[in-house]
């Protein structure tokens, strides 16, 4: 249990706190626009932070992946093609891997990894198809102990673990 500043138990644990803000018409209303980007040239179907929180990651209809920093006036984001043929449903980065390993899903059913180089620059990118799905593949799921392992999920109804 957590201690309150008084030294007795606190009733709001996260859960009970993220409950609270999640019904907050009050909270809803202070939210703020912080930042526009374009990025891409079709609908965006996937924003996620990096492990650090430092920058996002986007996939999107182009079938381009973009990972840049947040703020407005940030320099440009690295942009890479996928290798997927439809639209990115899902991009996320492998757990342990400096965000160097970002693994998206799509429309085409494929599952790709993007391997980035180091330094940020074009030489050594390279993108390798890992897994087909009999559809369209929508979700990714990492497992955050593992760099290795993967989930998958598709309009097949098969979960590939790669």
């Amino acid at each position: 249990a957590r201690e309150s500043v008084a030294g007795g138990r606190s009733r709001c644990t996260p859960n009970r706190l993220s409950d609270f803000h999640r019904g907050s018409r009050d909270m809803v209303r202070r939210l703020e626009r912080h930042a526009t980007h374009e990025w891409h040239d079709g609908c965006v179907n996937t924003v996620c932070w990096t492990d650090d929180g430092r920058h996002i990651i986007s996939g999107s209809d182009d079938t381009f992946v973009c990972i840049g920093e947040w703020a407005n006036g940030a320099p440009k984001p690295f942009k890479y093609d996928s290798g997927h043929r439809l639209n990115i449903f899902q991009a996320k980065p492998l757990p342990h891997s400096n965000n160097k390993n970002i693994v998206t899903c799509g429309a085409d059913g494929e599952v790709r990894v993007g391997h980035l180089p180091e330094g940020g620059g074009r030489d050594g990118l390279c993108t390798r198809h890992l897994g087909q799905h009999g559809g369209r593949a929508h979700k990714l799921a990492t497992i955050p102990s593992d760099a290795d392992t993967f989930l998958s999920c598709g309009e097949d109804g098969v979960v590939l673990s790669i």
